[in-house]
């Protein structure tokens, strides 16, 4: 059974000056309430996006995300970036763990539940969006392969090259959705529907 997340007044990541205590709030928030059936969707966002100035002081002292990049040649400020994607994968490992130990219908919950980490920004500062990592964990029972594999698929401006859309489309299709095609990308589409290499 689900167990209720603390009142934030008691728990002490929310009152934690670190902006990665907060991320660990919301991680668990969200596992509990995917464990309690309030919800089948949750999105936790943790990058630069609206505030420049997102720091981690727990990390380093006063040097925001958005120099940290500026300054990713720097190894001090390289080793940051990494010690912080670190920890956002501890903290997918940590839920999906959870998940994987809740059973539900032919398997867990992880089976049913598909968890995306992605970047908020490409290949690297001030992206060209060419290339874009994507980390998934779990679904197995949504068709996807559950099977540890690394997929790269071909550099732009080939013909077999796939799009961020491409993966958009993917999930559409896990959905039940037949979706292939996303935004307004016209004439820049490569290439229509889901990713094949990632279903089962």
């Amino acid at each position: 059974s689900a167990v209720a997340p603390e009142a934030p007044s008691t728990n002490p990541l929310y009152a934690s000056a670190d902006p990665l205590d907060h991320l660990q709030a919301q991680f668990d928030l969200v596992n509990a309430a995917l464990l309690g059936g309030l919800t089948n969707v949750a999105v936790i966002a943790s990058g630069t996006g609206g505030s420049f100035d997102l720091a981690y002081p727990s990390l380093i002292a006063n040097v925001g995300r958005h120099n940290l990049h500026h300054g990713s040649s720097d190894p001090a400020y390289l080793a940051v970036i990494h010690e912080a994607t670190r920890r956002h994968v501890q903290m997918i490992a940590k839920l999906a763990r959870s998940l994987a130990s809740t059973p539900e219908g032919s398997g867990t919950m992880l089976d049913n539940t598909v968890i995306v980490y992605l970047s908020d920004n490409g290949e690297s500062h001030h992206s060209s969006a060419e290339e874009w990592p994507v980390l998934m964990v779990g679904g197995q029972n949504m068709g996807f392969l559950n099977d540890g594999r690394t997929t790269v698929f071909p550099g732009v401006r080939t013909a077999t090259n796939r799009q961020l859309s491409n993966f958009y489309n993917t999930l559409g299709y896990a959905a039940g959705l037949a979706l292939d095609d996303f935004g307004s990308e016209g004439s820049s589409r490569i290439a229509p529907g889901p990713l094949s290499e990632l279903w089962a």
